[in-house]
C-alpha cells in the first residue's frame, strides 16, 4: 500500500486484510457460521478464476495485458 502511494502519487487503501483477520479469528474459535461463509467466498473466488481461465482458453491472449492491483493511470 505504501509503495503504491509513492509510485503512483495516490493513496489506495485495501480493507481486505480486515476481513481476513475477522475470518481467521472466528475460524480459530471453531465458529460454524464463519466456516460456511469462508467456504462460500473461496468457492466463489475459485469459480471466477476458472471462468477467467476458460475465457482465456476460448478467446486467446491477443491484446490482453496483465495488471497487478487496481490502479490505472490516465495521462
Amino acid at each position: 500500500m505504501i509503495i503504491t502511494a509513492i509510485i503512483y502519487d495516490s493513496l489506495i487503501f485495501d480493507f481486505s486484510w480486515i476481513l481476513l483477520l475477522w475470518a481467521a479469528h472466528h475460524l480459530l474459535r471453531h465458529n460454524h457460521t464463519a466456516r460456511k461463509w469462508t467456504v462460500r467466498v473461496l468457492t466463489f473466488n475459485f469459480t471466477v478464476l476458472l471462468a477467467i481461465y476458460a475465457a482465456v482458453l476460448a478467446v486467446g491472449t491477443d491484446g490482453m495485458k496483465l495488471e497487478i492491483g487496481s490502479y490505472v493511470k490516465n495521462n
